[in-house]
């Protein structure tokens, strides 16, 4: 892995947080409900809750 400064990881970093991911996140969800069907934006909805739900329960257990 090169190494690169510091303040181009905090840029990569903040691709992941929730200020772009949720937006992104509901953006998928109408397009795939208006494009497609209903079911398919539910399953993403559905695999995205879990996701989190995941990711919540993973920084839970390891914060102390």
């Amino acid at each position: 892995m090169p190494d690169l400064p510091s303040h181009l990881w905090y840029s990569i970093t903040s691709l992941g947080g929730a200020g772009l991911t949720l937006p992104l996140a509901i953006a998928i969800a109408l397009w795939l409900a208006l494009g497609y069907s209903w079911r398919m934006a539910a399953g993403w909805l559905l695999l995205l809750g879990a996701a989190i739900g995941v990711v919540t329960l993973t920084k839970l257990a390891f914060l102390g």
